[in-house]
Formats: C-alpha cells, structure tokens, sequence
C-alpha cells in the first residue's frame, strides 16, 4: 500500500543518515506505534495567521473522521506520534552544517516542532531531469544554485505536538 511504501522509505534512509542509536530508536517506533503522517503542504504565500489554525484544527479533524459512518476502527485514529516529512534549504555558500538561523524552512511551524521531536534525520534532496536526448540526470542539493535543498524527516509525540 502507499503508506507501507512510505513507511519503507523513511525507514531506508533513517538507516543510511541516523547514528545506529537513532536508526534502532526510529525503527523502534515506526514498527511498534500508531503513527499518522502529517502532509502540510501548502501554498507559499499562505497569511501566517492561518497556518497556527492548520495545526489546532487537527484534534477536531480527527474527532469528526473517528464518527464516519464508514470507518471501521476509530482507535486507528489515535496517533501516538506523527511523521512528518519537510524540507529547508541552506544558503551554497554557507559551510555543511548551517545553523539554524541559517535554514530557510519552506514550513515555519518545522522550526517549532523540530527540536522538540523523539528523533530525525536530514539528507540532501536528489533530483532528476531529462535532457533533450531522453539521457536521464540526477543531482543533490542543488545545481548551480545558490541554496541547497535538504528534505526533512522527524517524528514527534502527538501530545507533544498538540502543546
């Protein structure tokens, strides 16, 4: 299924980017507790005032989808943790561990919920492209940019989120 795939995923790279304490911590969860994957993408320019609303609104969202008539078991609903999968930039020319005033997130609120995670791992974005001959080409980071771009992964108690 797709969250299986997902699931697969952020486990294959937690192996390759966490120390082994962090991977065994990250597995340990992932297999064992009722997770739920927050997606929040979301335009660009949304007003700022909006966004806190995106979050409060969750544990209401989930109440209402719990007393569907079409959901089988509402305790699925009861997240112990959330995943969320984000990403930030850093300026080129800045050195290899930027600081966090030197991350740009692309979702502000991962400045808030991030260092109150359970535990995450970063790693530099890979993209893809096709030249005008079909020859596929991939970079990371960033090409000939002036930011490169890190995807995000981290996950974070429920409750601890909803503080």
């Amino acid at each position: 299924s797709f969250l299986k795939g997902i699931q697969a995923y952020s486990l294959e790279k937690a192996e390759k980017y966490c120390n082994k304490g962090q991977f065994e911590e990250f597995k340990r969860i992932v297999e064992t507790k009722n997770i739920g994957l927050l997606l929040a993408e979301r335009m660009i320019n949304l007003p700022a005032l909006i966004v806190p609303s995106l979050h409060t609104e969750l544990p209401a969202d989930l109440a209402f989808t719990k007393e569907q008539d079409d959901i089988q078991d509402p305790k699925e609903f009861d997240y112990e943790y959330l995943m969320v999968m984000s990403r930030y930039t850093v300026p080129v020319q800045k050195r290899e561990e930027a600081a966090a005033e030197e991350k740009l997130y692309y979702k502000w609120e991962d400045q808030v919920l991030w260092p109150i995670s359970e535990v995450s791992y970063t790693f530099k974005a890979t993209f893809y492209e096709v030249d005008e001959d079909g020859n596929r080409k991939s970079y990371t980071g960033s090409r000939d940019g002036k930011e490169v771009q890190h995807r995000l992964v981290y996950l974070i108690k429920f409750d601890r989120y909803l503080q």
